[in-house]
């Protein structure tokens, strides 16, 4: 699984208002904001990355503010850009988004939406765990990385301000559950990290014996491990892991 500057070209607008993008696979349990527009515009020939080849750009603007992605048609987004509404007055998708803007430490993800004070982010391209990020919508700082299994999120909420986030941590081992057993878990509970409470579980051996056959998986492909993380919080969150731990073998 794979893991900005801001651009000076003028950009020619595409569509003057498009749907908002659907929520990923997963996050169907969080309460998004519906922003007041999505827009997608694309650079003129020759200034994207390649001679001829335009950058997709998708700005998605609530009243106090503007996400500014691109490269959005892409597997390899860049780093998107926050840009602060006064009046909720926001520029033009095509134009640059001017000095005020702040590049976010967001290069390969794609915006899921924004709850609160609160933004997502999700690895646009994958191979079975699915990282993300929750940044904070004011400052554009990274507040949350974590990794979630496929369709891992339980509850994404914001109760009185803070954030309530429930979802299947992912880990990607590099052994197999049913080739190894207990020795492939201590390999993972050592290079995950794992959280103590789960390292201390027995090896998930039946778990992945069942989801290697359901998906007719050789014996030899590395396993995924997930189990259920409550975090409380961003500052010092707090965070709950336990059992019981799923299994699946890498796509």
């Amino acid at each position: 699984m794979r893991r900005s500057l801001l651009p000076a070209a003028r950009f020619a607008l595409l569509a003057a208002c498009l749907p908002a993008p659907s929520v990923a696979a997963g996050w169907e349990a969080a309460r998004f904001e519906p922003p007041a527009k999505t827009e997608t515009a694309t650079a003129t020939s020759g200034e994207g990355k390649m001679s001829g080849e335009g950058k997709q750009i998708t700005c998605t603007t609530y009243r106090d503010l503007m996400v500014r992605e691109s490269d959005t048609d892409t597997p390899d987004p860049e780093d998107a850009t926050l840009v602060p509404l006064a009046n909720g007055a926001a520029p033009a998708c095509a134009a640059a988004p001017g000095p005020g803007a702040r590049i976010l430490a967001t290069a390969g993800q794609r915006f899921l939406g924004r709850t609160g004070g609160f933004l997502v982010f999700e690895q646009a391209s994958t191979n079975g765990t699915v990282p993300f990020a929750v940044l904070d919508a004011g400052t554009g700082r990274t507040l949350i990385r974590d990794t979630t299994a496929e369709a891992g999120i339980d509850t994404f909420a914001v109760v009185d301000g803070t954030l309530r986030l429930g979802f299947q941590r992912g880990v990607q081992g590099a052994c197999s559950i049913p080739k190894h057993g207990a020795g492939c878990w201590a390999r993972i509970a050592r290079d995950g990290p794992l959280p103590p409470a789960v390292a201390a579980l027995p090896a998930p051996v039946k778990a992945c014996a069942g989801s290697y056959r359901a998906g007719k998986a050789p014996k030899d492909t590395p396993s995924i491990v997930s189990f259920p993380v409550r975090l409380t919080g961003t500052a010092t969150p707090t965070v709950e892991a336990g059992g019981p731990v799923r299994c699946a073998p890498t796509p």
